[in-house]
């Protein structure tokens, strides 16, 4: 699922998503976009420090992680060995779906 995860967050960095909300006659525009060192927090990645994916710390904490995953440095599976696996899998989900939430099926009231 991590690898799925790298995947789905590589296509979403050429993306950028403005939304309009309005409220009292006044519009307000929030823009969405999409950062490499982003990537690690919103995985969980903080929540797997007991795993040893066997490559340099530094390279799964910054804005190399998608690169040491999608290119095989990094073992993927590896992070279903955490402790923390139940609580990282549900951020892995929404990661993955994120484009398709954003684009067919967000809502707000």
């Amino acid at each position: 699922m991590l690898r799925k995860a790298a995947e789905a967050w590589e296509k979403l960095l050429n993306l950028r998503y403005d939304m309009v909300f309005g409220r009292k006659k006044k519009s307000y525009v929030v823009s969405l976009s999409f950062e490499r060192y982003d990537f690690p927090h919103l995985v969980g990645m903080q929540y797997a420090n007991d795993v040893d994916f066997k490559i340099n710390p530094a390279e799964y904490y910054g804005e190399k992680l998608i690169t040491a995953i999608l290119s095989g440095r990094l073992d993927p599976k590896r992070i279903e060995k955490s402790k923390n696996w139940d609580r990282i899998q549900k951020r892995l989900q929404v990661l993955v779906n994120l484009q398709d939430t954003l684009e067919n099926g967000f809502s707000f009231f």
